[in-house]
């Protein structure tokens, strides 16, 4: 079973992957884990916050920061609650054209390539700052909103039928 680290952007129709930084790109004090290869979204003040799953306005690729204690700092996922005093947050915002890696909730059947997916937002790892969002299988069913199935990712063992590893284009 494929082990999942969220979105994994692995293309763009233009050639080029962008990551922005943006400045102040995260609330300080905002209270929600986000790890690498979160999807994003931009809330109603302009910052970005952790997706519900639906929509993907970025993908998080990290963030730099100066914390409370006035230590500038290089961190892989945002801590909820983390207090800063300048905050740039690493942004894949091109998302029109980007395609990603993501792995499956559940046995992918061939016929998912071409459906419309939600997301299912779980927990990351603050060790080694990895997410554990995973495509759900079964919003295949119910026309989702967030990314389409492209096809199956060609690494070694990935076969339809088993969990498996996707390539998906953020709609």
């Amino acid at each position: 079973m494929p082990q999942s680290k969220g979105l994994r952007a692995v293309r763009h129709t233009s050639g080029y992957i962008r990551t922005s930084e943006v400045k102040g790109g995260i609330a300080s004090g905002y209270n929600t884990d986000i790890f690498l290869g979160d999807p994003l979204k931009i809330a109603a003040d302009g910052t970005y916050v952790r997706s519900d799953g639906a929509v993907v306005d970025g993908i998080f690729m990290g963030v730099h920061l100066v914390d409370s204690r006035n230590e500038y700092r290089v961190e892989k996922s945002w801590v909820a609650g983390t207090v800063t005093t300048d905050v740039k947050l690493l942004v894949a915002t091109e998302t029109s054209g980007l395609e990603c890696e993501i792995s499956t909730d559940a046995a992918a059947p061939s016929n998912i390539v071409g459906k419309a997916c939600n997301l299912t937002m779980t927990a990351g790892s603050h060790l080694n700052g990895s997410s554990a969002v995973v495509l759900n299988v079964a919003s295949a069913a119910t026309p989702g909103t967030a990314v389409r199935v492209k096809g199956f990712s060609k690494k070694v063992g990935n076969v339809p039928g088993d969990v498996a590893i996707l390539v998906v284009e953020i709609l």
